[in-house]
């Protein structure tokens, strides 16, 4: 079998404004599996209002539902509970967003139940945040373990700040470095406080809202 043939999504998908991916087929497991799971109801109910095709994850797909709103929709229960859980703790916070991970707006299941054999399917609404550059992602991939071992993180700063330029490559790179560790040392202590489970927590899971770093994917939890 060749597993990188590019293969191409059929209905029922929901319609998206712009196309879903033609991808390698070792990455396209996951849109295939709700591609056969969504029926032609469920897609009817969710064609009725308008989505762009963003992205894929392990259970699921995000869209770009409407300004500053993500529609996932998942085969992940996990990610229900979780996005449940945090709107509990919206509401103990004055329905404000929560200071370490995105703000869900709504979170359903859409398909499936106790009296049918329809596979559940689960829709929610989440803040948009601004993902990582590239860069971004490199100074969080070498940071997040080495800062959750630690206590002080204002020494870890001080670290950083005193360690020699020959580690870096300009000294503009340096206050980069820097100054993303400064937004990411209360995204740290907020992670730790609230007990997430870190072995998934990938630079691709996290984004920003303003200058706040901010857990994007439920399904990390």
């Amino acid at each position: 079998m060749n597993w990188y043939r590019i293969i191409k999504i059929a209905v029922p998908l929901p319609n998206v404004t712009n196309e879903y991916p033609n991808l390698p087929e070792h990455k396209m497991w996951a849109i295939e599996d709700l591609d056969r799971d969504i029926t032609e109801k469920t897609k009817q109910e969710l064609d009725k209002d308008e989505r762009a095709y963003l992205d894929r994850g392990g259970y699921g797909i995000a869209y770009d539902y409407s300004e500053g709103v993500i529609e996932k929709i998942t085969r992940d229960i996990r990610e229900l509970d979780n996005a449940l859980e945090i709107m509990k703790m919206q509401e103990k916070n004055n329905d404000e967003a929560l200071p370490w991970i995105v703000k869900v707006f709504d979170a359903k299941q859409i398909q499936g139940g106790e009296n049918n054999n329809e596979i559940p399917i689960y829709r929610l609404l989440l803040e948009k945040v601004i993902p990582l550059t590239e860069q971004e992602r490199h100074i969080f991939e070498d940071n997040l373990f080495p800062m959750l071992r630690i206590n002080d993180l204002e020494l870890y700063l001080l670290k950083l700040k005193d360690s020699d330029n020959y580690i870096y490559r300009t000294y503009e790179e340096k206050m980069l470095v820097i100054s993303f560790i400064k937004k990411m040392a209360p995204f740290v202590n907020h992670i730790k406080r609230n007990h997430v489970e870190t072995w998934d927590l990938t630079p691709a899971n996290v984004g920003f809202r303003g200058d706040q770093l901010v857990i994007l994917d439920l399904g990390v939890l």
